[in-house]
């Protein structure tokens, strides 16, 4: 089975999936805009953004700040926060907020999870 043709079957059988219940994605950054497509392409299905769409929260980082010495930031901040508002616009996604300090550095505080997680409430709202 090629790809072009394994892609339509995911859309079948995540679409098949709606009547079951929740499909929680869990994906990169650089994926948001395919799981916008697929929420689309299946509006009777109900999609979890699992771990605020995997945010690296030292892309919101001051330049210079000297704990990301020698450490990779995974995207940048400003893309991450067009990806969730391109999720957001669909209605049948919703947005867990979870797991945000899988990436942090050694030193990180609450404060540091701040943007991340205010983006994901003020682009989805409380209620999703």
């Amino acid at each position: 089975m090629g790809i072009l043709s394994m892609k339509y079957v995911f859309i079948a059988t995540a679409g098949t999936a709606a009547s079951n219940g929740n499909i929680k994605i869990s994906f990169r950054s650089r994926c948001h805009v395919d799981c916008a497509k697929l929420a689309e392409q299946c509006p009777g299905a109900r999609f979890i953004v699992d771990h605020c769409g995997n945010a690296d929260v030292k892309a919101f980082f001051k330049p210079g700040d000297k704990r990301l010495a020698d450490l990779k930031v995974e995207h940048a901040a400003d893309q991450w926060k067009r990806d969730i508002e391109t999720l957001a616009a669909k209605k049948n996604v919703i947005c867990k907020i979870s797991g945000i300090i899988a990436r942090v550095p050694k030193e990180w505080s609450a404060d540091d999870l701040a943007p991340v997680v205010n983006h994901c409430l003020d682009s989805f709202g409380p209620e999703r």
